[in-house]
């Protein structure tokens, strides 16, 4: 059984941690922010699409139809959503969250239907920092593939 000071002692370490690895994290995450809320918005839109389909015959064709309170100009990213493939979006589309700082990396992400009505999605940063819209994801074996120069993140 532990003892009362036994449990004051691992109080006041936890407690000594605490002050000193916060404030690290604390400015890391302010340093951060911004590109990681740009992540955190293009996969709600991603995931807003299949809510969306559900209620509509096909996937929203701007961010504002999808009312998430997301615009579609951020300070930091300008989003727009594109049909996959032959311009209808009652299949799929892609979001593109193009970087508005020179040395921010681009963000692109797909929500697609597959042949058996289940839903593939991706979701991918660029590389390296740039301007140009991402190239289209690629369909190979019912999974969906990121641009060319760009990689899948979680």
């Amino acid at each position: 059984m532990i003892s009362k000071i036994e449990i004051a002692v691992i109080s006041v370490i936890s407690i000594c941690a605490l002050v000193v690895i916060l404030p690290s994290f604390v400015g890391q995450t302010n340093r951060r922010g911004p590109r990681l809320r740009g992540v955190d918005e293009i996969g709600a839109i991603n995931r807003a699409q299949e809510a969306y389909l559900i209620g509509n015959s096909s996937f929203a064709d701007t961010v504002e139809k999808l009312e998430l309170g997301i615009p579609s100009e951020s300070d930091y990213y300008s989003y727009i959503i594109k049909p996959i493939g032959d311009g209808d979006p009652t299949n799929g589309v892609q979001t593109i969250a193009l970087a508005k700082e020179d040395d921010w990396r681009n963000l692109t992400a797909a929500v697609l239907i597959l042949p058996d009505g289940t839903y593939t999605r991706i979701l991918c940063r660029s590389k390296k920092a740039s301007k140009d819209l991402a190239l289209p994801v690629k369909l190979v074996d019912n999974k969906l593939q990121c641009p060319i120069g760009y990689y899948e993140i979680e």
